[in-house]
């Protein structure tokens, strides 16, 4: 329970400097264990996609996690099946934590099929992290 308070205040901070930088439109909130092609033109055109994903072990386990994410100082929460994606504008913060003993998580930020930020964490409810800033 620490480390998702934890979690939560570190989005929270980072967004909260990241909107007093930029202003922008808000995430959309896409329901549990939804997939969305859409994404979001940041300002200089672009596309930006949020990514959350599982290994193929824990994938066919029913892999869950709890997934926070932001952009220009609007935050969301949900706790969703893998995989997960959403669209997202810049400057944008994704955080995800396990809910399972045995899940890889991998947590991405990707224009088209560039692949901006990705960290990858193979902890039991292991948490990854990524931000870009565009």
């Amino acid at each position: 329970m620490k480390v998702i308070l934890l979690i939560v205040a570190v989005v929270v901070a980072a967004a909260a400097v990241i909107g007093s930088r930029h202003h922008g439109a808000a995430p959309s909130t896409p329901g549990p264990g939804s997939t969305t092609d859409a994404a979001v033109p940041n300002d200089s055109g672009q596309t930006v996609v949020l990514e959350v994903v599982g290994d193929a072990d824990s994938m066919d386990a029913g892999a869950t996690a709890m997934i926070t994410w932001g952009d220009a100082g609007a935050i969301s929460q949900l706790t969703t099946s893998l995989p997960w994606t959403a669209p997202a504008g810049t400057p944008a913060t994704l955080s995800a934590q396990s809910q399972n003993e045995t899940t890889v998580l991998t947590c991405r930020i990707l224009q088209g099929k560039e692949v901006l930020q990705e960290s990858t964490e193979a902890t039991a409810y292991g948490i990854c992290s990524v931000s870009w800033a565009g």
